[in-house]
């Protein structure tokens, strides 16, 4: 069988889903570390963040020197 398989990695950031903000910030801040790390390492890896501009605007609070690289 010659099927392809497409594997889409990608979050959906929820604030306070099931844990306080900050909390759940923290788990945030981790995931887009490790994101950031792995495109700048693998140039053709790519990440969905279910076109949500909070996520982005919530880790640069914490990350502002990530700025460019998020760009």
């Amino acid at each position: 069988m010659d099927d392809d398989v497409w594997l889409v990695p990608h979050t959906h950031w929820d604030r306070e889903w099931y844990e306080p903000f900050q909390r759940f910030r923290l788990r945030l801040v981790d995931l887009m570390d490790d994101v950031t790390a792995r495109g700048l390492a693998e140039p053709g890896f790519r990440f969905t963040l279910d076109g949500q501009m909070a996520a982005v605007e919530d880790y640069l609070e914490v990350r502002p020197e990530r700025r460019g690289t998020i760009r």
